[in-house]
Parts: C-alpha cells; structure tokens; sequence
C-alpha cells in the first residue's frame, strides 16, 4: 500500500504531461507560436508550424538552388545575405534560419505577426486571422493542429 501511495502521484504527473498537445490546437495558438517563432528566429518552430503543402513547396524550390546559373546564385545568396556555394547546398532549417534572419526577406511576415489578430475566420478546416495592420495570415488544420499556409505566398 505504501508503495502505491508514492507511486501513484508520479503516474499521474506522467500521465498530465504525456496527453499535453504536440502543437497548436487552435490558430490563435498557431498564430502566437508563428510570432514567437520570427521573434526569435526559430527555423525549427517555424517548420513544426508550417503545413506540409508549405514544407513540399520549400524543399522544391532549394532543391532548385542548387542548378542555378553564376548569376541566379549571387542574387539569392546577396537577398539571404549568405554565400553562393552554400546556397546550392542549402537545407530547409538552413534556408528558414537564413529567411528568418534577413529583414528584407521575412520582413512581410514579421510585420504580420507582430501586429495584433483583430479577427478569425474559421471554417472548413481552413482559418484567416487579420492583424491590425490589415495583413491575412492563413492556416490550415492538419490532423488535429493548425499549420501555418506558406504556400499561399
């Protein structure tokens, strides 16, 4: 019995912390993990946030780096501000980290995210939240958590 007294708020501890959510349930939660993710440049975060339709669409377009001319590779790496033989080896966390750190790259999106929701509109597994500033971010549900809609832009 006395086993089972100090076993028993162990496994119930285990047992909170086991069913807490693996991502966003909501697209405010999506939203606001969205902000703290280009807040503090994150390239993991934002991929855990981003659909899989998003992912797909970036890991194409890196692939397609590394068969760019001389020239295309130059004015990726001078926007990334990054260098060219890294570029045409890119991976996906190198090409969000580097986004994520450029201003002039992700500066649409940190504007959109440090702005505040202003509404919601959600229906059909698909949701739009409009900040302040009149910008949309759009989300999707995936399985039971909302993703952030890259391939939108």
């Amino acid at each position: 019995m006395r086993i089972l007294i100090k076993i028993f708020p162990a496994l119930i501890l285990l047992l909170l912390f086991s069913c807490k959510p693996q991502g966003p349930l909501t697209p405010i939660e999506s939203f606001i993990s969205l902000k703290e993710a280009v807040k503090n440049a994150d390239p993991e975060a934002l991929e855990s946030l981003a659909t899989a339709k998003s992912l797909e669409k970036l890991r194409a377009m890196i692939g397609m780096f590394s068969g760019m001319s001389h020239g295309q590779a130059e004015y990726v790496a001078g926007r990334l501000n990054a260098d060219q033989q890294r570029i045409k080896g890119m991976t996906l966390k190198e090409y969000l980290y580097l986004y994520l750190k450029s201003r002039e790259m992700s500066g649409t999106l940190r504007e959109a995210v440090m702005s505040r929701p202003v509404t919601v509109d959600k229906g059909d597994g698909r949701a739009v939240i409009r900040v302040d500033n009149g910008m949309e971010l759009h989300f999707l549900k995936e399985g039971p958590y909302w993703k952030f809609d890259l391939s939108r832009y």
